[in-house]
């Protein structure tokens, strides 16, 4: 979906009215077992036009590759703890598995768009094991666990 300011205005609205259709979350619920990441274009120091200029652009990146994805609304905080903190609501994109893949080629497609967005981390999940955030060295900033909809 091609994003406008005029659509990211409307779809936010939806989102912070809390408006979740049951038949999205349980077909998202189905696609965690298998494995996925979550990542997302927009950056807090850019413009809104080309945060989704980028979000374009990944969507069509991920598409090159075969691959399928669910819009979802993500918030992330940047420079967490320091005095500049400052939460962001960015659209994200959830990006489950799937078998044309070897397992370590999905694990690096989403490491490869990792930095070629300049993300400070993805929520990644292999098939059998726990949900995890993840920085740009493949560190573990922390586990989540299992998927809990108001948790990742």
């Amino acid at each position: 979906m091609i994003y406008t300011k005029d659509r990211i205005a409307f779809e936010s609205k939806i989102y912070k009215n809390d408006i979740i259709l049951e038949t999205s979350l349980s077909r998202l619920k189905q696609h965690t077992d298998n494995g996925f990441f979550i990542i997302s274009a927009f950056r807090g120091n850019l413009l809104n036009e080309e945060n989704l200029k980028r979000h374009n652009e990944l969507q069509k990146d991920i598409r090159e590759k075969k691959l399928g994805f669910f819009e979802l609304l993500g918030r992330w905080v940047e420079n967490k703890g320091k005095e500049d903190e400052k939460l962001h609501e960015e659209i994200s994109l959830f990006v489950p598995y799937r078998g044309i893949f070897i397992d370590k080629d999905f694990f690096n497609f989403s490491v490869e768009l990792m930095n070629k967005y300049d993300q400070d981390a993805i929520v990644y999940k292999e098939k059998n094991s726990p949900i995890y955030i993840l920085d740009r060295d493949q560190n573990v900033i922390e586990e989540i666990g299992e998927f809990k909809p108001d948790k990742i």
